[in-house]
């Protein structure tokens, strides 16, 4: 199972400079475990007997967050497991991939806050109406800080839209692309955690 972890999350993680592997925080979420010190010296013992067996190579440059990667010999090996139909060796043997968590998890909160999302661009778009047909106009403060909440709350809007519609359930054998930040996006429009008003409107958050 542990073969199955490290090959699992090589697939979904890109590490910096193109190298092979993942980091060793990222193998122990992908057995379902939380990363703390406690399970990193969990899997220690077992980690350095498969890297003295050939199968995986492990790089030391920070303690606890090694990167781990397997080799030709650890995939073979997981490769003759599956082929005996060893249960543990099987994909479907590991627990819910932390990509595919992520997608499940916001889809749920997307889901709860459509509606309210949905009435609060409703509320500032009414706001702009109000202000575009005013005899007088406001300040250009006033209107600059409608525009501001027009472009913020239809960011959180498109997002829901994004998560609802567009987020396909990942694959549990790739990496998940995620859009990311930049035009026209604040921010990545996976990142649900930015909604609330407390966040989504401080812009040190955006």
């Amino acid at each position: 199972m542990l073969l199955a972890a490290i090959e699992r999350a090589e697939c979904q993680v890109v590490l910096p400079g193109e190298r092979k592997g993942a980091r060793r925080r990222e193998v122990v979420e992908h057995l379902g475990l939380e990363w703390h010190s406690g399970n990193a010296r969990r899997l220690k013992g077992q980690l350095e007997a498969l890297e003295a067996e050939g199968c995986v190579e492990i790089e030391r440059k920070i303690p606890h967050r090694s990167n781990i990667a397997l080799t030709l010999r650890g995939h073979d090996r997981l490769q003759l497991a599956r082929r005996q139909k060893v249960p543990e060796a099987m994909p479907e043997a590991l627990p819910e991939s932390p990509q595919h968590r992520e997608w499940r998890e916001a889809r749920a909160v997307a889901e709860e806050g459509e509606d309210e999302i949905r009435s609060l661009a409703t509320a500032v778009v009414q706001e702009a109406q109000t202000a575009l047909l005013k005899p007088a106009a406001d300040s250009a403060d006033e209107l600059m800080a409608i525009g501001d909440r027009l472009h913020r709350v239809f960011w959180r809007f498109a997002s829901v839209v994004y998560v609802r519609q567009e987020w396909v359930e990942p694959d549990e054998r790739s990496r998940d692309e995620d859009p990311g930040k930049g035009d026209p996006w604040l921010h990545s429009p996976r990142r649900v955690d930015l909604w609330p008003d407390e966040k989504l409107f401080d812009r040190r958050a955006i």
